[in-house]
């Protein structure tokens, strides 16, 4: 499931459900709502959350000379080539 929709999820415990690093808004049955990093909140305490800032990994590929003209993608820099990063919005 997707949870980055910005909506209130309520929760009854478990593993973190989105990446550790997206900034999230949680509410514990002793207390009021509270923001932080997914990776700090305590999740089998958590009543609700919502995400607040979704983290997004950049997408990183080697452009590889394919000897004929071209470029291949490769995953890897063993073999060399021009490195690509995706810069995203809230990069800049």
């Amino acid at each position: 499931m997707n949870y980055n929709d910005g909506k209130w999820h309520g929760w009854n415990g478990g593993k973190c459900p989105v990446h550790p690093a997206s900034k999230v808004k949680v509410r514990y049955p002793e207390g009021p709502y509270h923001s932080d990093m997914a990776s700090l909140v305590l999740w089998d305490f958590c009543l609700v959350f919502r995400v607040i800032k979704e983290h997004k990994t950049p997408r990183e590929f080697w452009l590889v000379d394919d000897c004929g003209g071209g470029f291949i993608v490769n995953h890897s820099d063993s073999c060399g080539g021009i490195h690509v990063r995706e810069v995203l919005d809230d990069e800049s």
